[in-house]
């Protein structure tokens, strides 16, 4: 297993060379509060290890693309955070001039990029994946590239097998998965409830939305197209006239439910690896746990009872009669949660 903290040759070849990278990396700051808040979100935090959650992804991204091919796509207010963070020029940020959910996010950086650098393959990857076992990893992203045509007209997404029954994540209904990883989507299911997510543990055919997509930019704009043309109309006549009021005029809804769900032309590669998207605490204790990596800098600290005490160590902890409890004292605040119920904290600021 590569850790993510090991460095890698750059591995890009000729077959991917033109492959363009997207990085998403917005976020309100809630799932991390303390820590993170709406003006330094999660993905500028050095939740696991030393280096920020956006660092991270941007050298496991680098290990496989050229750097010049990738792409970060922000709110313009964090421009600045980026380029100090990332060796990157300022014209491989797509900032949007407000926050409208992933639908512009995606098709703004596809259309921006298309019209820069024409027709190309893309990935779009989230910011906050933590995944260790990179050679793998890019193995399966060889796969994917081989695969995308126009020809093929589809999306490819990328599905986890579940590794326990959660309720936290929606679930990607399937065909059987062929020799190559690859197999149909059939339909998006919410969130379960945990007895409908031990039923599709046990089905073997469902799989956590990786999160991650890939598609030749003239396939994903003719998909958008066909379910509503003005999306894109809005976003080129923004980027044309820099006129934030086009892009206020596309509704502010997730790709998920725009496209996804209502196209039929959608792949899934099965992922051989570990994944985690760190969207809460117990995410980064999970990592902290399997991989020795300190969270924020701070060891958490677990005592008989089965607490997980997190706290930067300026004022003394203690608990007395409190059990599978998460506590995080920091100067910013203090989070009290049961265990495994901290991921609803972004529903209460």
């Amino acid at each position: 297993m590569t850790l993510p903290f090991q460095k890698q040759k750059n591995r890009c070849n000729m077959q991917n060379s033109n492959n363009i990278a997207i990085i998403m990396s917005g976020g309100s700051g809630k799932r991390f509060w303390p820590a993170s808040f709406k003006e330094k979100p999660k993905q500028f935090l050095p939740v696991v290890g030393k280096k920020t959650i956006l660092e991270r992804t941007y050298e496991r991204i680098k290990g496989y693309f050229k750097p010049e091919n990738i792409f970060i796509c922000s709110g313009i207010e964090f421009s600045s955070e980026i380029t100090k963070l990332l060796n990157i020029s300022k014209e491989q940020l797509i900032l949007e001039p407000i926050s409208n959910d992933t639908l512009s996010a995606f098709l703004y950086s596809v259309l921006k990029i298309r019209k820069k650098l024409g027709k190309r393959k893309i990935g779009i990857f989230p910011c906050d994946h933590f995944i260790p076992e990179e050679k793998l990893f890019f193995s399966q992203l060889d796969k994917i590239f081989e695969r995308i045509s126009d020809d093929k007209n589809e999306l490819i997404l990328k599905g986890i097998p579940p590794s326990y029954a959660s309720s936290l994540y929606g679930y990607i209904e399937t065909s059987p998965v062929d020799d190559n990883g690859f197999c149909t989507v059939k339909s998006f299911r919410e969130k379960p409830s945990r007895d409908k997510a031990e039923e599709y543990l046990r089905a073997g055919n469902y799989f956590w939305n990786g999160g991650m997509l890939f598609f030749s930019s003239d396939v994903f704009e003719s998909i958008c197209n066909e379910i509503d043309s003005s999306w894109s109309e809005n976003l080129l006549k923004y980027i044309d006239t820099g006129d934030v009021h086009y892009y206020e005029e596309n509704p502010s809804i997730s790709f998920d439910y725009a496209v996804l769900e209502k196209t039929e032309n959608l792949m899934l590669m099965k992922g051989e690896y570990y994944w985690n998207d760190i969207g809460s605490w117990e995410a980064a204790l999970e990592i902290h746990l399997k991989f020795g990596l300190d969270i924020l800098g701070f060891t958490p600290q677990k005592d008989s009872s089965g607490n997980w005490i997190i706290t930067d160590g300026h004022i003394p902890v203690n608990t007395i009669g409190i059990e599978n409890s998460l506590i995080v004292v920091l100067k910013s605040g203090i989070l009290i949660s049961k265990f495994g119920e901290s991921h609803r904290i972004k529903n209460l600021i």
